[in-house]
């Protein structure tokens, strides 16, 4: 039965298109994925190289420009009849939502975000038969539409294995791993090092990371402050990596000190590595990350506890093992194939619904 996956982004922008792209591989073979975003890109061209099918449709801002979009939508839709469509995103969930309404075909939100859109998600909550959460965190974004709402954690896939040499010269190595945006504030991972780098001379920080499309000005900034510390020389800029195992193989610890997080894949990645995760107590990441075993949470924006909490496991060998060795058994809970398996009982449940 074909199945429309719909994503605004044609571009591996976050953990979203990451955890889009495992789900279209790791459905059962009686589902038959199509892959829809905007224009060619990163995202449909590794899609297609795994055998998925593609298609390209436009998505503008609402408005005036949607109308013929939609129009586009509807004869599309009118000649591939899938039996269901899956929205990643809201804008995107506008689209497949009317154009799939007027079909009677059933559209599923795919909500990764915590956030509210207070201008798109009334509609989508009209629009959509199932909205499916990353965590609950996430689920109380749509608390007027707790009827439709169902929670199922990503699915990780496990990080290869790579020769663990560190770089740099480096005794041990912290690592940061996402966008150089304000919502994920690398610069709070860069004082909390400067506050370790006198006690900890042979520490190195990995910022591994793109720069945020919506502002490509902020990683420059954040680089032209660090640049100006005691510790520069020991703080490396990475860009963005697409096999991050390599430096999982190096890290000692990953801290995590985002503004807004609705699961955290890195975490997960991180613990399946071994490695322990210091993360300020946001959104989906305590559902995740367990305080104390396998690795500390911090209160949002308290930057000299993220360096105390970091300090003490730098301090403490004997805890980082076992904190890692917690990792290793607590990421069996956010396997792919459990979160392929329950993503299909449920299309099969809305599919056998539709008259």
């Amino acid at each position: 039965m074909r199945i429309v996956f719909v994503s605004l982004f044609h571009d591996f922008i976050g953990g979203g298109e990451h955890s889009l792209f495992d789900l279209l591989r790791g459905l059962p073979r009686r589902w038959h994925p199509l892959l829809v975003t905007p224009e060619a890109g990163p995202l449909s061209a590794k899609a297609a190289l795994a055998g998925i099918d593609v298609a390209h449709l436009p998505m503008p801002k609402l408005g005036l420009a949607s109308l013929p979009a939609l129009w586009q939508w509807f004869a599309w839709l009118r000649s591939e009849r899938p039996v269901l469509l899956h929205a990643n995103n809201s804008r995107a969930a506008v689209y497949a939502g009317i154009a799939g309404r007027l079909h009677g075909i059933p559209m599923v939100f795919h909500c990764r975000v915590a956030a509210r859109d207070v201008r798109l998600d009334w509609l989508i909550g009209r629009l959509a038969s199932r909205i499916i959460c990353n965590s609950r965190a996430v689920a109380r974004r749509f608390v007027a539409r707790h009827d439709k709402v169902e929670v199922i954690y990503n699915g990780v896939p496990a990080i290869g294995t790579e020769p663990a040499k560190k770089p740099w010269k480096a005794e041990a190595v912290m690592l940061f791993a996402g966008r150089l945006s304000a919502e994920k504030q690398p610069d709070m991972a860069v004082r909390a090092f400067a506050r370790l780098a006198a006690d900890f001379p042979r520490l190195h920080l990995a910022m591994v990371g793109g720069s945020d499309p919506q502002n490509m000005g902020y990683g420059a900034k954040i680089r032209g402050e660090a640049d100006g510390l005691p510790c520069a020389g020991r703080i490396h800029w990475l860009g963005q990596c697409e096999n991050m195992a390599p430096w999982y193989a190096v890290a000692d610890l990953l801290v995590v000190p985002s503004q807004h997080e609705g699961f955290g894949r890195v975490i997960v990645e991180a613990m399946g590595c071994g490695i322990p995760v210091i993360a300020f107590a946001v959104g989906g990441i305590p559902e995740v990350l367990q305080d104390g075993v396998q690795g500390r949470l911090v209160q949002p924006g308290d930057e000299a506890g993220l360096a105390k909490a970091l300090h003490d496991l730098l301090d403490d060998a004997q805890l980082c093992r076992s904190m890692g060795e917690a990792g290793r058994r607590r990421v069996s809970d956010f396997s792919p194939e459990a979160h392929a398996e329950a993503m299909a009982k449920m299309f099969a449940l809305l599919v056998e619904k539709v008259p």
